[in-house]
């Protein structure tokens, strides 16, 4: 008889919040309406589309609170929300209205994108090199939720060699029974990246396809002309996930668009187009469906993982549906059911947050009684290189009776 022990693979369950771009100098939400402003002033129709309906959010704002507050200081989740609801439950009959969002909803989105790529393009070598050791200190089997919408950890992946996919798998094929679906063993090479919320550099082809397959008029189909679909070359479009796929996964409508600094510079139809991303709303949850896939399952997360690592998130109490499943990780990880022998060591959960002196951290603490705090490795000066092979070590296995 062999007296080889089976080990689980070294797998990390890695959570990105905000404050893991923070060093790339990228805006967090309250830091977004100044420039969004900016850009207001700046874009013709397209900025007043959206100016006029920021200055109706002030004035509802104020009649709900009798407190007028200056457009640069608006709370842009609230903003979010407002247009999210107005749109969701169609109390506007006009506005040039989508499934995925109205005209300034989408102008938003766009505003937003443009902002933070801007700020990315702008990094330095430094900041560069920080995110380029985070990824090199990654290992296949990771998992990695970034709740963030830039592209920083896929283009610090890319520089490095890193491979990673942006979906939970990559197939090999159908069952013959057609009944589920083979895993590639490529998956044992990659990490696994889940942006929650999208990202700039995404785009949903569901409403093109849509909008052409209910057109009966041959005619009209032949001069319809989707500005990045139908230029796909020109911004070095791609699909999100490798085939093969579900085809009815709604991963499968995502695209990737690589030429980001020309697709950002143009002004889509003046808002019918945007990146595919969450609003800063409290009512994300009613734009989930394209992302939903990512969710699925959840209530696993963290069960067997070797380490729980998490950076700069926020655990905001608006969003609920993301603090619930995050929160139930954690419970998995820090209370597992099983012992976990045979299994690779750290076991420990790691929180990287700024909190500059003991009285705010413990202060945090309570305010996070679902931690374990005993247990947990808390790093307080925010997301710092010289940290970074303490968050993410070598490897150690271990065999506890």
């Amino acid at each position: 008889m062999s007296d080889h022990k089976y080990h689980p693979p070294f797998r990390r369950l890695v959570i990105l919040g905000a404050g893991f771009s923070k060093p790339a100098g990228l805006s967090l939400a309250n830091e977004l309406m100044q420039p969004i402003l900016r850009m207001c002033s700046n874009t013709g129709d397209t900025g007043k589309c959206l100016l006029q309906d920021i200055e109706r959010f002030a004035h509802y704002e104020k009649k709900r609170t009798g407190n007028l507050v200056p457009l640069d200081s608006i709370n842009i989740e609230r903003l979010g929300s407002f247009l999210d609801i107005e749109h969701f439950l169609g109390l506007q009959i006009d506005g040039g209205d989508y499934e995925s969002g109205n005209r300034s909803q989408m102008i938003l989105r766009s505003f937003i994108a443009r902002v933070l790529y801007d700020r990315q393009k702008a990094m330095n070598r430094n900041q560069w090199e920080l995110y380029e050791s985070f990824v090199q200190h990654l290992h296949p089997g990771d998992i990695v939720v970034s709740f963030n919408y830039d592209t920083i950890l896929e283009t610090a992946c890319e520089s490095m060699g890193q491979p990673f996919r942006l979906c939970d798998h990559r197939y090999e094929s159908k069952h013959k029974s057609g009944r589920g679906w083979t895993i590639s063993p490529k998956e044992d090479k990659e990490i696994s990246i889940r942006k929650m919320h999208g990202s700039i550099d995404w785009i949903d082809d569901s409403e093109y396809i849509k909008t052409r397959n209910m057109t009966e008029s041959w005619t009209f189909r032949s001069r319809y002309h989707h500005p990045a679909f139908d230029s796909s070359d020109q911004y070095g479009m791609e699909p999100l996930i490798g085939k093969p796929y579900p085809k009815d996964d709604p991963l499968c409508h995502l695209f990737r668009v690589r030429n980001l600094e020309q697709f950002l510079s143009v002004d889509f139809a003046g808002g019918t187009i945007a990146p595919s991303i969450l609003l800063p709303s409290y009512a994300k949850i009613a734009y989930l469906k394209p992302l939903l896939q990512f969710w699925r399952g959840f209530n696993a997360a963290g069960t067997g993982s070797s380490q729980l690592i998490v950076i700069g998130f926020s655990f905001s109490p608006h969003d609920e549906y993301a603090l619930q499943p995050i929160i139930q990780a954690i419970d998995n990880f820090q209370s597992p059911c099983e012992p976990r022998d045979m299994i690779w060591k750290p076991l420990e959960m790691c929180l990287v947050d700024f909190q500059d002196d003991s009285n705010k951290q413990n202060i945090y603490k309570k305010k996070h009684p679902y931690i374990d705090w005993n247990t947990t490795k808390a790093f307080w000066d925010g997301f710092r290189g010289e940290d970074i092979p303490k968050l993410l070590p070598k490897s150690i296995r271990t065999d506890r009776p």
